[in-house]
């Protein structure tokens, strides 16, 4: 079994520039700035096509990155917005870019220490990229309420950086069936190739889950119940 390195610093950029390259990389024939310009408003279309976001709406934005979508609904709803992301540099030039008093940045692992319950997650081309998608999935079900739902957008396929020759590996980890050994899921599409381009149209998913997958079940049940997160490769930290 090939052993590759977890290599997180891949995001430890320096600039919003080269934050926004690494988060939307150039696809197909659209730009990084094109991709910013056209995904950004039709990705909140579509969470507003299925949830009603209003002042006191709480929002986990799980890799947030410098806040794309935190800034644009805090300025549409005035909501509150708390921004995770593992990179310092992301999590510095995010809280510049939202410039909000509703936004806050942290790294995941504070996540457990906050004892906050949100209303919504967004989780958008993030997934894909974690060490242990399962570790993440379940920090994000024990911050949601009851009845909070998660929105994904994320490849088919795992990005995972390491340091060995290629840079991204894929791990075979399912994420599809991690979402649904958790959560209830609700839709799953395909985006519009016309706005993020056939590439990224055709190696995607997006879509939406609910909290209560069963409610006979406990939440210590549903989190550590799942055979998807096997590898196979081994990542090591």
């Amino acid at each position: 079994m090939t052993v590759l390195t977890y290599n997180p610093n891949v995001f430890n950029i320096s600039s919003i520039a080269d934050a926004r390259a690494i988060i939307l990389t150039p696809e197909d024939d659209l730009t990084t700035d094109e991709r910013w310009k056209l995904e950004t408003p039709y990705l909140l279309e579509l969470m507003e096509a299925n949830y009603t976001f209003h002042e006191n709406t709480v929002v986990l934005d799980y890799g947030a990155g410098i806040g794309r979508l935190a800034k644009e609904l805090i300025k549409k709803y005035n909501c509150k917005v708390i921004g995770v992301d593992i990179s310092p540099n992301m999590r510095s030039l995010g809280n510049y870019h939202v410039s909000s008093d509703n936004y806050v940045s942290c790294h995941p692992h504070m996540l457990q220490h906050l004892n906050v319950k949100v209303d919504y997650v967004i989780a958008v081309w993030v997934l894909q990229h974690c060490l242990a998608p399962k570790d993440d999935i379940n920090q994000i079900y024990r911050c949601m309420k009851s009845d909070a739902q998660i929105f994904v957008v994320n490849n088919k396929n795992r990005v995972v950086p390491v340091t060995e020759e290629g840079y991204w590996a894929d791990d075979g980890i399912n994420l599809q069936s991690l979402l649904n050994n958790t959560f209830n899921n609700t839709f799953i599409g395909k985006l519009d190739q016309k706005i993020v381009s056939n590439a990224v149209s055709r190696g995607s998913f997006y879509g939406i889950w609910a909290k209560n997958k069963n409610p006979d079940r406990s939440e210590e049940e549903i989190v550590s119940v799942s055979d998807a997160d096997i590898p196979v490769s081994t990542l090591s930290s």
